[in-house]
């Protein structure tokens, strides 16, 4: 299973944890989200899927993952509401993922939410989060049928977990659901108004405006110091904070050179690491938001502007 190196520890965990081999494979210049040609030159007759990760809102390329064959599980945790051509990401491939983290888009405090377009898939999912029960399966008859010698109320099919959430942040969830479409004008407003703002570092700084086809859900703001300018990423963070603008490293960074990678004995890396690297080494974010407005846009050209010339 193909995986992104810059991304969250969920999307490349599961993966080893089901007993399949995690490859990771280097992110594309313009988006951060699987290279498609990287993940071209990693395949062999054992690769059949690719985990895609919407990094911080810009939507991957989907379709040209697909079209190499994988089946593509979208991980689009930090990507409410981004589009590609008009279509929803999490819609696209096999199965999407969504995160309710506090820190997302819209949340439940904790927990996430799984899409799939699949009757069988979802009949699956729905047993895996609940220890394995066939009780919320709407196939739960059949298999009740074919398990006559068990009490109904107390059979188990797969090998679930425990993963429900309550009814209280089901509620608290779908009051902010009717508030993401203008929650996403803005992010997307303050997206293009940093990028715009920051144009004129371009020398020094890496910034990464709206791919062309894509809506972008304006998750965080992504920014890498240029290597040839010499400045250290540490600085600019303590700068940053300094003005009281929150910093954090890109997701997981390269996933490959985290501590927790040489834990998984089947994983391995496919190719230079390039990019990734880069983002490890000299990538940072700060934070968007719909409440978020022009002097947030001021604040953060200023302190970027004293980092740099000052």
């Amino acid at each position: 299973v193909l995986v992104p190196a810059v991304a969250w520890s969920t999307t490349l965990f599961p993966v080893a944890q089901l007993g399949l081999v995690p490859v990771l494979v280097d992110v594309c210049p313009q988006r951060l989200s699987m290279d498609p040609a990287a993940a071209k030159a990693a395949m062999g007759p054992r690769t059949k899927a690719a985990m895609v990760v919407h990094l911080l809102g810009q939507p991957a390329d989907v379709d040209a993952l697909e079209a190499l064959g994988l089946i593509v599980i979208e991980d689009a945790c930090a990507a409410h509401g981004a589009q590609i051509s008009g279509k929803k990401v999490g819609s696209m491939g096999r199965m999407g993922t969504f995160s309710f983290f506090f820190s997302h888009h819209i949340t439940t405090v904790e927990g996430g939410m799984v899409v799939c377009s699949n009757p069988a898939l979802l009949d699956t999912a729905r047993s895996l989060r609940a220890h394995g029960w066939i009780r919320e399966m709407e196939s739960k008859d059949m298999h009740a049928a074919a398990s006559p010698e068990i009490d109904e109320r107390f059979l188990f099919v797969t090998a679930g977990w425990n993963l429900r959430p309550t009814e209280m942040a089901g509620a608290m969830g779908r009051v902010q659901l009717m508030r993401l479409d203008p929650w996403l004008v803005k992010r997307r407003e303050n997206h293009a108004r940093f990028c715009e703002r920051l144009a004129r570092f371009d020398s020094v700084l890496e910034v990464w405006p709206e791919v062309l086809g894509t809506q972008h859900a304006g998750f965080a703001f992504p920014m890498c110091i240029r290597e040839s300018c010499g400045k250290r990423r540490e600085d600019f963070m303590k700068h940053l904070e300094g003005k009281n603008i929150a910093t954090r490293p890109i997701s997981g960074s390269n996933l490959a050179r985290q501590p927790a990678f040489e834990q998984l004995s089947e994983a391995r890396v496919a190719g230079k690491l390039t990019v990734a690297d880069a983002i490890h080494e000299r990538g940072i974010f700060v934070g968007n938001s719909h409440a978020f407005h022009e002097g947030h846009a001021d604040l953060l050209e200023q302190a970027v502007e004293e980092f740099f010339d000052g």
